[in-house]
């Protein structure tokens, strides 16, 4: 349980980090880099609902 704690907090920099980075290349109009943002900043957005599910999931097993 305490990785999962780690992964989201990783997750949850990342997704600071690349929203920072989209901003910086919306004002210096670097489309294809926004490009790249977006999909990396997308799929650390579906690997952070994964990761919800599973300890959603893994706290409802031990409920019972």
């Amino acid at each position: 349980m305490g990785l999962k704690f780690l992964l989201n907090i990783i997750y949850n920099i990342g997704i600071f980090v690349l929203i920072v980075c989209l901003v910086w290349a919306f004002k210096h109009q670097e489309y294809p880099v926004m490009a790249g943002i977006v999909f990396l900043l997308a799929m650390l957005i579906l690997l952070k609902i994964r990761l919800i599910k599973q300890v959603k999931e893994l706290t409802r097993n031990r409920k019972s």
